[in-house]
C-alpha cells in the first residue's frame, strides 16, 4: 500500500501512531495497555504516553468505580474511599 491518494496517507499515519505508542518506552514496559491504546483507541500519541506513564506510576489507582467492580463479577462492590 504505497499509494499517494488520501487513504493512503491516512493509513500510513495510523500506523505511525500506532507504532509511536507501542514502542514508546512507557508503551514496551506495558505492553497490554500500550496495544489497547494503540488499536482499541482514537488518543494521540502522547496522551497515550501520558496514561501509560500514569499508569507506571500508580496515578490512575484511584480509579476504584462501580463498573470496575462489575466487570470483576462482584455484584456488592464499593468503591473505595479515598483518605
Amino acid at each position: 500500500m504505497r499509494g499517494t491518494s488520501v487513504e493512503a496517507s491516512a493509513r500510513r499515519r495510523e500506523r505511525e501512531r500506532c507504532r509511536a505508542i507501542v514502542q514508546s518506552a512507557a508503551g514496551l514496559k506495558q505492553p497490554r495497555l500500550a496495544y489497547a491504546l494503540a488499536f482499541n483507541s482514537p488518543v494521540s500519541v502522547a496522551e497515550a504516553i501520558i496514561v501509560l506513564e500514569g499508569m507506571g506510576r500508580g496515578e490512575w489507582a484511584h480509579l476504584n468505580t462501580k463498573a470496575a467492580g462489575a466487570a470483576r463479577g462482584a455484584s456488592n462492590f464499593r468503591p473505595l474511599s479515598r483518605h
